[in-house]
């Protein structure tokens, strides 16, 4: 029997580690077999265990049933990926929770974005701010370019405005 004889694998996902299925995955994924992992629980840590693999889909123990095997393995079979509902309900707040705990977007500045921002915050012009950081009026116009594209404004007054929602501005104070 070849390695490709198997459409999809189903493996157990222990509840101390889920380390050994990882690799096993990789292994499956590499050879074009797909894989089902059942989970003990959904309880929050098997949740986070399931997010980080890679798998085609899941199952949890307890609520295994022929009819439901036979539904994950025809989906995945099919290109579809099975997830019960239970487990989608968490991941989704599991996402909404992170999404609250994390204000603003991630928008990432580099150091002298930053700074052309923190100018532009104090209401200083691409000319007044090429003189501050030393560089040339272009590069400061460069800078502020891309600190508006970043955070998607048309203006430099929206963009301090969405600076300052974001928090952009208080952790650069803050670092000062």
């Amino acid at each position: 029997m070849s390695e490709r004889d198997f459409d999809v694998v189903v493996l157990p996902c222990p509840t101390e580690d889920c380390g050994s299925v990882s690799l096993a995955i990789q292994e499956a994924n590499a050879h074009g077999t797909k894989v089902l992992v059942l989970l003990n629980t959904s309880d929050q840590q098997d949740v986070s265990k399931a997010a980080n693999l890679r798998a085609d889909g899941f199952l949890i123990q307890s609520e295994l049933t022929r009819d439901r095997l036979h539904e994950a393995l025809h989906r995945i079979t099919s290109g579809e990926m099975s997830i019960p509902s239970t487990l989608a309900r968490e991941l989704l707040s599991n996402v909404r929770r992170r999404r609250s705990e994390k204000p603003g977007r991630g928008v990432l500045l580099t150091p002298r974005e930053l700074q052309a921002l923190l100018l532009l915050a104090d209401g200083l012009s691409n000319k007044q701010i090429a003189r501050r950081l030393g560089i040339s009026e272009h590069g400061a116009k460069r800078h502020v370019a891309n600190v508006l594209a970043k955070l998607n404004s048309p203006n430099r007054t929206l963009a301090v405005a969405i600076a300052l929602k974001e928090g952009l501005l208080n952790e650069r104070t803050d670092r000062q």
